[in-house]
């Protein structure tokens, strides 16, 4: 008697990198439309409710005269627009990982820097903005790694 092969729908295609590891696409998907809502969630933010985030993050009213924080919104709105334009099409076209790597790496600086330059800072925002640029990094070395591993793959 031999073992039945497993179904498609039941299996998750893994393409390994050149050491031989393999990246689940389950993962990729995931971590791209989190990031898109993630994202779409801070714009919102940013446009309709941006007295939350001075509060939040500043403990303090919201007085942004020169209107950055709606040009933060646009900043991850065109985020939003990319990640989940990368989740639909990098199965297909893996060059959309690289970019979102790069999306994300293009935002390591910003929130030490915001951190730094801000008068003041809440606790909860500096807790936030502190854990912000680590987790940039590390989300594009994931995405950067996850585009080596299809790149490689046979």
């Amino acid at each position: 008697m031999h073992e039945a092969e497993p179904t498609p729908s039941r299996t998750v295609a893994r393409r390994p990198d050149a050491s031989g590891r393999s990246t689940n696409p389950r993962y990729v998907d995931v971590l791209l439309w989190g990031l898109a809502l993630l994202d779409l969630s801070l714009a919102a933010v940013a446009f309709v409710w941006p007295g939350q985030w001075f509060h939040l993050v500043h403990g303090a009213p919201y007085v942004d005269p020169q209107g950055l924080m709606p040009r933060t919104g646009a900043s991850w709105a065109m985020f939003a627009v990319l990640e989940a334009a990368a989740a639909v099409n990098w199965k297909r076209r893996p060059a959309w990982l690289a970019a979102i790597a790069a999306v994300r790496a293009s935002d390591v600086a910003t929130d030490w820097t915001y951190l730094a330059c801000s008068d003041h800072v809440s606790p909860a925002g500096t807790l936030m903005l502190a854990a912000a640029s680590p987790a940039n990094c590390l989300l594009a070395l994931l995405l950067w790694r996850a585009w080596r591993c299809r790149q490689h793959a046979p």
